[in-house]
């Protein structure tokens, strides 16, 4: 349980720090200014006070990728304790951006709901159910990251390795461009190379590693 615990909140942190999206618009300038302030550069200084208030401005404009960066201060971690701990207010703020098709937030919570299956847990949020949909409309326009977040709806919480039709939906969103999520995941399909036609010496593993 433990290494699942790990696993969902250092693949969370990933989310939340690099702010990924395979929606191709504009950036927020003040998302920017906010993931700078979270991050640092060589021209400013790390302040997550002033980063939470840009992201709080933003996501009152309904800025789907700014609520899910500020929903972060407020899940229970004590490495981002610059905000008071509220659950409520971490999820309220994700659902909203789920519903408005935002990846990461739909991934963070279908990743939260396995984890709470797994814990043999309620889950506070029916995702694979609510977010299947809005997944599957993401597929019939051929984005490669709704392909990568279908092998998290099929996911057996119990199961330590990816079924074959997981590692298909990594393989077609790594066909479509996705090298950086699908191809670091496809490297724990090498147990299905001859369904690929792959040899050992042209395996996932030392193809992305």
């Amino acid at each position: 349980h433990m290494h699942q615990v790990k696993k969902i909140v250092k693949s969370t942190c990933l989310i939340w720090m690099l702010g990924l999206s395979s929606v191709v618009v504009a950036e927020n300038p003040l998302v920017t200014q906010a993931k700078q302030l979270q991050l640092g550069t060589e021209t400013i200084g790390i302040d997550h006070q002033k980063a939470i208030a840009l992201l709080q401005q933003a996501a009152a404009k309904n800025d789907t990728d700014a609520m899910v960066l500020l929903a972060q201060y407020y899940y229970p971690s004590s490495k981002y304790s610059y905000l008071p701990e509220n659950t409520k207010k971490n999820l309220d703020l994700l659902i909203f951006a789920a519903q408005k098709s935002n990846w990461d937030a739909i991934e963070i919570l279908l990743q939260r709901e396995g984890l709470e299956k797994g814990l043999m847990l309620t889950s506070s949020v029916d995702a694979k159910k609510n977010y299947k949909p809005i997944i599957e409309q993401g597929m019939a326009k051929k984005d490669p990251r709704a392909y990568v977040l279908m092998t998290e709806v099929l996911k057996d919480p119990y199961a330590t390795e990816y079924s074959l039709e997981q590692c298909k939906l990594l393989y077609q969103a790594n066909q479509l461009g996705d090298a950086w999520l699908a191809g670091a995941r496809l490297q724990e399909c090498d147990m299905y190379l001859e369904a690929f036609n792959l040899s050992e010496e042209n395996s996932f593993s030392a193809q992305y590693t």
